[in-house]
């Protein structure tokens, strides 16, 4: 299948989310008994690769706690 490689160059950690139609990332509680999981995330200095339909068009959004990161997105086809 596809896959992307998003890499997080920082400096602060991101929460992503990757799906078809628009996207909006969001971040989780700061509270675990409300944590609610609707982006994954893409911590400061990692590599996350996502697993992907292929052929699909998606997008992505991200958004940050505090502060701003830059995300590189790289495209895998039939890996």
């Amino acid at each position: 299948g596809d896959t992307i490689h998003l890499f997080n160059e920082g400096p602060n950690n991101a929460w992503v989310s990757v799906g078809s139609g628009t996207q909006v990332a969001t971040l989780p509680a700061t509270a675990v008994a409300n944590a609610v999981a609707t982006s994954f995330p893409v911590p400061a200095g990692a590599v996350v690769v996502y697993g992907i339909p292929d052929s699909a068009v998606l997008s992505m959004s991200a958004i940050t706690r505090t502060g701003t990161a830059v995300i590189n997105v790289a495209v895998n086809r039939g890996c």
